[in-house]
Order: C-alpha cells, then sequence, then structure tokens
C-alpha cells in the first residue's frame, strides 16, 4: 500500500485539474534536464564515488496562490555510484571494482513556493515514487543485468531552489535521497544501500 500512495495522489491531483477549467487555465508547462551527481549510501557501501549521469523530463505547475502552487514532474533519472572496492554480485561473482548503474523514472508531487517579479526564486519540496527501467554493474570489461537483484520502485523526497528569468527560462538545483534500500536478495545479505542524488538542470516553462 505505501508504495501505490504517491501514485494515487498524483493521479488523483491531475484528474482534479483536468475537469476543473478555471485551474487548468492557470496551469504551466514545461521541459528541464542537466546532469545528475548520484551517489549511494547505508551499510556496507564499500568506498564509493560519484557517478555522473542525465536526468530530464516534463513538468506541470498549477497555482493555488500568487505564492504557492503544486508541481508534478516526471523525470528520467540515471543513479547509482562508482565502487573503487570489492563488489559482490552474489553467487560467488566478484568484481575487483567497477560502477553501480541505476535507471529510473521519478515521478514528483512538490509544493513549491515562488517570490520575485522580474527574476523569480522559488523554493520546493516534496515526496518523490521512483520506477527502476535498468540495473546493471559494470567492471572489468564486463557488464551485469542486476535488475532482478534491484527493487522495482523506491519512496523517497527532494528539495530545491530554481531561478526564472525572463521569456520562462529556468535553473533548477535539487537534492534527492531514497527512503529505502534498493537492493533485493541476495545482495541485500551484502548490502543496505540507498539513492542519494544532486540534480542541476536548464530549462524553460510555458505560461502565465
Amino acid at each position: 500500500m505505501l508504495n501505490s500512495n504517491p501514485r494515487s495522489i498524483v493521479l488523483a491531483a491531475l484528474l482534479l485539474v483536468a475537469t476543473h477549467s478555471s485551474v487548468e487555465a492557470q496551469a504551466r508547462f514545461g521541459i528541464k534536464g542537466g546532469v545528475a551527481l548520484a551517489n549511494v549510501y547505508g551499510d556496507a557501501v564499500g568506498n564509493v564515488e560519484l557517478r555522473n549521469g542525465i536526468t530530464g523530463g516534463a513538468f506541470l505547475e498549477i497555482p493555488a496562490t500568487p505564492v504557492l502552487s503544486a508541481q508534478f514532474e516526471a523525470l528520467f533519472t540515471q543513479k547509482g555510484a562508482i565502487e573503487n572496492a570489492l563488489i559482490d554480485l552474489g553467487g560467488g561473482v566478484t568484481l575487483t571494482e567497477g560502477t553501480w548503474a541505476y535507471d529510473y523514472i521519478d515521478i514528483a508531487a512538490l509544493l513549491k513556493a515562488t517570490f520575485g517579479d522580474n527574476v523569480r526564486i522559488s523554493i520546493y519540496g516534496g515526496p518523490v515514487y521512483s520506477t527502476l527501467l535498468s540495473a546493471t554493474a559494470e567492471g572489468g570489461g564486463e557488464e551485469f543485468d542486476i535488475k532482478d537483484l534491484t527493487k522495482s520502485s523506491d519512496i523517497g523526497g527532494a528539495g530545491g531552489v530554481s531561478l526564472e528569468f525572463s521569456r520562462g527560462f529556468l535553473v533548477d538545483v535539487r537534492y534527492a535521497f531514497g527512503t529505502q534500500a534498493f537492493d533485493e536478495p541476495p545482495l541485500d545479505l551484502v548490502y543496505a544501500r540507498q539513492h542519494n542524488v544532486i540534480h542541476a538542470m536548464v530549462g524553460l516553462a510555458i505560461g502565465r
């Protein structure tokens, strides 16, 4: 039930907007994309470094007051880490070092407060539901598919700051994190890891 709640909230909110013409007329749409600086934290994570990936997608912003709005997003995000230590894949398979690479679709429901006129600054935060697309462990010229060893979804949160300039050009920086360990058996016998990602994006908003 916990995993279904964020999706239910997002779907219910979008349905409400679609049937409310006065709010729909004020809605803004946009796209954004940039870099994802990903890492993992938790027990037995080893000697890890940032995995540099990409992130990007679309958003819908629905104003509630002149300051407060709700923003719904769907972002493709590359997560994981580079590990400079022994990687245990279970079943007697190990790598001396390599990259944990996870690709997700992140669905976010954010509460946003915006201030300013010519340059608009926004502070936002909210829950994030993530669906796993692919998972691999790469090292020594080999690549192993570990999607079956990884949970199919994750629950987390995100918070950040954005600046919007003339004609809807925007800059967005945020920190996002998972709240549950993502490893499945037998990896969960070795690791108890959670995702965290710094997003740095530019984008374009249309409307208002």
